[in-house]
């Protein structure tokens, strides 16, 4: 990714967003890194360049690119932040995706293996039917125009957007695609419908299965029967390539019979390979390349200058976070909307042999003590038990630290990578690899008592239920292993797709989420289904069951509530934005966050929303309650605190990076984990008036 400097003839703010950067710049305009305020989510800023901006074909082309992201905002497309297709120039805001383009991830790593290519397209192919919904053609979809995320692809530019609700479109330019990805029908003017992005995922497939594409002129090679000349591909997936992007658009598949298809070739080369989530099925290389772009420090806002413009630069790989703080009182802002006092220089690197207690940083104000973690990106929630804080790592480490001191008990390495967090009970903590394992330690010790294959596909988050482990995996299985000898007692089907979070174990019944929208209840004696309830959009957490009733939280913005007994749903609070977290239960009460910064408390007996708050800045994972509060980690780095009985949501400690992670409160402490490897156990009774001021975020409008 390349980034430059803003020259003299760029904007310092557009529509309240303070210019940062230039992104990049096409035919049409530029596009600027901003942000609203200090620490906010990051947007790109899309404008008009100024010898089009008072031409009205292109701005009414810009306005029906604007209202197209504010109709798709969000789920495969970037969420949409705002536009002014009327301003000088016209700009369109919308999140600024951490993550690089498909044609640079395949530059930098290479091609991508069978089994990652066909996860690939089928994300994308489960992307367009949203897309074609609405009556909208992408008409560029290309390696350039796909965003490979942790969380999956996404697509951007819609540009070249084609309405088919306007058939006499007056800006059907000359302008059709890119050549290779763009559709036949594109280059001779005839009708474009849905299938023009379809014949470009084949196309998409084929570069990232070979590293190019051959063209020759506007098209693909052709053989003499009119299939694609494209070599250096399995006979299955030259096939679905060929199908794709055949001549006649009526012999392509529909989206869905492209994911149906792709899904299958995906299993059948590496059985077990994982559904949602990039890092799933990318390559080591691959993975690199992304972790590079997330790790990517963006620039900060400073006062406007008028010198000459700096040239492009890529860059640069972020310096080792600053340490953790409580957050003092910030001073006024900049007038580029930065706090004036920078945060204190990196630490000095390790000693090569350093021992885990000697990795981590001194005491800070406000924490306890605070611990390095091993790895580069953390996402896995510590566990409590028998005064140990539990942690497991994605490169397998899992270490146990007093809880009160931080001194490291046992550290333990692993041979597969641990992508969830471990669960406990008695004397034994269970473990959940990626490499289609679970295991059993010892919690005292770290001796490992027992593994088991899981068969074909990676185990998710486990719990432990009495004398029984029960736990998900990717495929839509779930599993009773015994917890003692961890011998399989039964497995029970789903859906097709992942459960993720952990089950939840209430009178007899084990309640799981699935990816593929829906609660399942399972008899606990033999894994029987007993009923199934929808949400309406995909379950990342797991549920949680009180006063009889399951509770979730679904990307389709809603926390619903099911009858526990038979499925039936007493109620659905709709939320601001999706829901990733696992709700927590607490005292009567439901809490959850959204990944577009509100956190809700509901009422355990009737789930309506009786607490909304707006934090400004995605939540991604739990909260923690305690008798007296509820605290909320989030994509900021910031962890709120709010009385249970009443009152706004304060910023009470920095973690120095996102907290993706969920929070855990035991022995007086609050445990935080941030994305930069770092745990924190922070005093609850560290000094509020500490806190900072929050940032004020868009108020939040009625669900």
């Amino acid at each position: 990714m390349m980034l430059a400097r803003l020259g003299e003839e760029d904007p310092r703010s557009l529509g309240g967003y303070t210019v940062l950067a230039v992104i990049g710049q096409d035919g049409m305009g530029r596009v600027y890194l901003g942000e609203r305020a200090a620490g906010a989510p990051p947007v790109a800023i899309k404008t008009v360049r100024p010898g089009l901006q008072d031409d009205p074909e292109f701005r009414m082309r810009f306005a029906r690119e604007a209202r197209a992201c504010e109709r798709l905002s969000g789920a495969g497309t970037p969420r949409y932040r705002g536009a002014d297709p009327d301003g000088r120039p016209p700009w369109l805001a919308v999140d600024y995706i951490h993550a690089p383009p498909l044609s640079v991830l395949v530059r930098e790593a290479g091609p991508l293996p069978p089994p990652g290519a066909m996860s690939l397209v089928r994300e994308l192919a489960r992307i367009l039917p949203r897309v074609h919904r609405l009556g909208l053609v992408h008409r560029d979809l290309k390696p350039g125009n796909v965003l490979v995320a942790r969380q999956g692809p996404v697509i951007i530019d819609f540009g070249l957007l084609l309405d088919l609700a306007s058939p006499t479109d007056p800006l059907d330019t000359d302008r059709r695609g890119t050549p290779g990805y763009a559709a036949p029908e594109h280059c001779f003017r005839r009708p474009v419908s849905e299938a023009a992005d379809v014949y470009a995922l084949g196309a998409i497939l084929a570069f990232v299965l070979r590293g190019a594409l051959p063209v020759e002129g506007p098209a693909v090679r052709r053989r003499r029967d009119g299939r694609p000349d494209i070599t250096g591909l399995s006979a299955e997936a030259y096939e679905l390539v060929a199908d794709c992007m055949a001549l006649d658009p009526a012999d392509r598949p529909a989206p869905a019979t492209v994911v149906a298809r792709a899904d299958a070739l995906s299993r059948a080369a590496t059985p077990g390979v994982a559904r949602p989530g990039a890092f799933t099925w990318l390559p080591p290389a691959a993975q690199d390349v992304l972790r590079a772009y997330e790790e990517i420090r963006l620039p900060e806002a400073r006062p406007a200058t008028h010198g000459p413009a700096a040239a492009t630069v890529p860059l640069p790989r972020p310096e080792p976070p600053a340490p953790t703080k409580v957050m003092e009182p910030r001073a006024s802002s900049t007038p580029a909307g930065r706090p004036a006092t920078p945060r204190p220089s990196p630490p000095p690197p390790p000693p090569p042999h350093a021992s885990p207690r000697q990795l981590a940083p001194p005491p800070l104000a406000g924490a306890r003590w605070s611990a390095r973690l091993p790895g580069r990106t953390y996402y896995a929630a510590p566990v409590l038990h028998r005064g140990l804080a539990v942690v497991a790592a994605l490169d397998g480490t899992v270490r146990a630290f007093d809880a009160r001191t931080g001194e490291v008990a046992w550290s333990r390495k692993l041979d597969g990578r641990v992508e969830c967090p471990p669960a406990t009970g008695g004397d034994t903590l269970i473990v959940s690899r990626a490499d289609r394992w679970v295991c059993a330690l010892h919690t005292s010790t770290g001796k490992e008592l027992w593994r088991r294959p899981t068969g074909n596909t990676a185990p998710s988050t486990p719990v432990v239920a009495g004398d029984r482990v029960l736990l998900g995996d990717r495929e839509g299985l779930v599993r009773a292993l015994d917890a003692e000898a961890g011998d399989l007692l039964w497995t029970a089907r789903t859906g097709d797709r992942a459960v993720h979070g952990a089950p939840a174990v209430h009178d007899g019944r084990v309640f799981v989420t699935s990816w593929d929208g829906s609660v399942y209840a399972l008899d606990a004696r033999d894994g029987t289904r007993l009923w199934e309830a929808p949400t309406g959009g995909e379950l990342h957490g797991g549920p949680v069951v009180s006063g009889g009733t399951v509770h979730v939280g679904s990307r389709a913005r809603v926390v619903c509530a099911f009858r526990a007994s038979d499925g039936r749903q007493e109620s659905q609070v709709p939320t601001y934005g999706p829901v990733r977290a696992r709700p927590v239960a607490y005292g009567g009460e439901i809490w959850v966050g959204c990944l577009r910064g509100g956190l809700y408390g509901l009422g355990a007996g009737h789930g309506t929303a009786v607490r909304r708050l707006a934090l400004g800045a995605a939540v991604h994972s739990e909260a923690a309650v305690d008798r007296h509060s509820v605290y909320a980690g989030t994509s900021d780095g910031r962890v709120h605190r709010l009385r249970r009985d009443g009152g706004p949501a304060h910023p009470w400690y920095d973690a120095g990076a996102p907290v993706e992670a969920g929070l855990r409160t035991g022995y007086g402490l609050l445990f935080v984990v941030g994305t930069d490897c770092r745990l924190h156990a922070v005093d609850l009774g560290a000094d509020t008036t500490r806190r900072v001021a929050a940032r004020p975020p868009a108020p939040e409008p009625a669900p």
